[in-house]
């Protein structure tokens, strides 16, 4: 398995922060505003059982959490 790196950064936003992959993590965009509607996506499951997640952006080789 490759080693996969992980950068961040800050957005507009000032409550979100992008996380970019240094290898492709998903093979079309996603958007999720709740927990209820990201039962296809196993990464945004995972990321909504923490209390501050609250909106997730899931792009081509990047990860934005709200």
């Amino acid at each position: 398995m490759a080693q996969i790196t992980v950068s961040f950064e800050t957005t507009p936003n000032p409550q979100s922060m992008k996380f970019n992959f240094s290898a492709p993590i998903a093979e079309e965009m996603a958007e999720f505003n709740d927990a209820g509607n990201c039962r296809r996506s196993p990464l945004a499951t995972k990321i909504f059982g923490f209390p501050w997640a609250a909106g997730i952006m899931i792009g081509h080789d990047f990860v934005t959490i709200t």
